[in-house]
């Protein structure tokens, strides 16, 4: 059984930039190759006032912006390595270094805030290398 939140598996066994896997916002940003690319909303599950709202990447903050129905930021999601022998570049992209070699396993953290930074709810999103 699935935990209530998605995971990631990473396929590729090379150390380039095809290795690189995308998290996705919902509209395919951040942009560059989609090796194993998901989107966020396949990973966790955000809503507002029970309204299923959209997740805009913030590259200069590193973040997701989560946008509901009317257009308002309604909060934030921030993505942080948990463990695992991966680095987590721009908030966004995963890069496995050598030793997260096939059967290695890891998390990253997604935090949920509002607008002014309160803390709502954190997730681990499992991540594994075939």
């Amino acid at each position: 059984m699935n935990p209530p939140y998605g995971f990631i598996t990473i396929n590729n066994a090379t150390d380039d930039d095809s290795d690189h896997y995308f998290i996705k916002d919902s509209f395919g940003n951040p942009s560059g190759s989609n090796a194993g690319a998901k989107n966020l909303s396949n990973l966790i599950t955000v809503t507002s006032d029970a309204q299923s709202v959209t997740f805009e990447y913030d590259e200069n903050e590193d973040r997701y912006d989560v946008v509901d129905n009317h257009a308002d930021t309604v909060g934030h999601v921030t993505l942080s390595r948990n463990a695992g022998e991966f680095d987590l570049i721009d908030g966004a992209i995963i890069n496995p270094n050598a030793n997260f070699t096939s059967g290695s396993t890891g998390s990253i953290k997604a935090k949920l805030t509002t607008p002014n930074g309160q803390v709502v709810d954190s997730v681990l999103i499992d991540v594994k290398r075939n």
